[in-house]
């Protein structure tokens, strides 16, 4: 039995031997990663209860494969466990998601399109570049936080939203975060109780890299497609700038007058990416650059002369405005 078969076939069963407390055994899908889906099952009570008990299906099919367990007696244990109803620290409030806390918890995610077929397909969307920003709901459950990335399914039969009501929200709530720029000594030293100024000012110069987040640094690779946030760089770097993908939480810009060749960089993102970043939170391998009024990928010396070029008639007409006395 394949997976898919798998959840099938255990929420089948599940409902036929749901106990009287249960009217509804779900089946979900949240994304969180650039590889992983975490299939869930939940249910609601009869007493119209919001809290649901999550079950983590994938845990429970490596266990099948190797003939550790039986469906049989994951329905049993299921079952055992939802009529019990004590365990609430496992508990996730599935009435959380509904249209009147669109405003609250509603935000976008930036996913790399390329590594995220299935939700370039299953998601409502906003395509940038190479990557895409994703609508998600923040919420709650095991005492953390965490994120569910709405599907189509969702948006429609919980949400009831049409695809513009549900990217206006989610892209007003992604902008009215508050995001920060900080060189990358500043953000070192955030992370050091103790250290060497003179080794600090040699290894991490304060002038080259600069790391831009939100305030949580979780999630915060979205302030790229906020443009204000872009321009705001730029003012505060006083230059065009390159933006090196980090990871999915956070974004590293660089000065153009510091940068020798977009090669350079892109295989520095590489490195990073493979000895120092989880591979569940790389969000991409391409650079890009912002001239203050677009980000485009700009991974080669060819490509950032073309994008000079482009940029040329403006330049050109400033320094006759100059010469003229204007």
């Amino acid at each position: 039995m394949n997976y898919e078969e798998f959840k099938q076939s255990l929420l089948e069963r599940l409902e036929e031997n749901k106990p009287d407390n249960v009217l509804k055994f779900s089946l979900h899908t949240t994304r969180r990663t650039n590889e992983d889906s975490t299939d869930i099952i939940t249910l609601m009570y009869s007493d119209v209860s919001n809290l649901s008990p999550i079950f983590y299906l994938k845990d429970m099919y490596a266990a099948y494969e190797q003939g550790m367990h039986e469906i049989d007696e994951y329905v049993r244990d299921i079952i055992d466990y939802v009529k019990k109803q004590q365990d609430q620290e496992n508990y996730f409030d599935i009435a959380d998601i509904c249209r009147e806390r669109a405003e609250e918890c509603l935000k976008l995610r930036i996913y790399n399109r390329e590594w995220n077929g299935n939700i370039e397909r299953s998601c409502t969307h906003i395509n940038m570049n190479d990557l895409m920003a994703v609508p998600i709901w923040e919420t709650h459950f095991n005492g953390e936080s965490g994120t569910i990335t709405i599907d189509k399914g969702m948006q429609r039969e919980i949400l009831k939203m049409t695809d513009d009501e549900l990217l206006s929200i989610a892209s007003r709530n992604t902008m009215n975060e508050h995001y920060e720029l900080k060189s990358m000594r500043e953000s070192l030293l955030d992370c050091m109780e103790e250290y060497d100024e003179t080794y600090m000012d040699e290894l991490v110069p304060d002038d080259v890299m600069y790391v831009l987040s939100n305030k949580e640094r979780c999630l915060g690779s979205t302030a790229i497609i906020v443009k204000p946030v872009l321009r705001m760089a730029k003012e505060k770097l006083g230059e065009n700038y390159f933006v090196l993908p980090s990871s999915i939480h956070e974004t590293i810009l660089v000065k153009e007058s510091k940068v020798d060749s977009p090669e350079a960089l892109r295989q520095m993102v590489k490195e990073v990416n493979a000895t120092c970043v989880s591979q569940k939170e790389v969000l991409g391998e391409n650079v890009y650059r912002f001239d203050g009024r677009r980000l485009q990928i700009c991974n080669t010396t060819k490509e950032w002369k073309q994008q000079m070029d482009n940029e040329m008639p403006m330049s050109v007409d400033r320094t006759m405005q100059r010469r003229v006395g204007l």
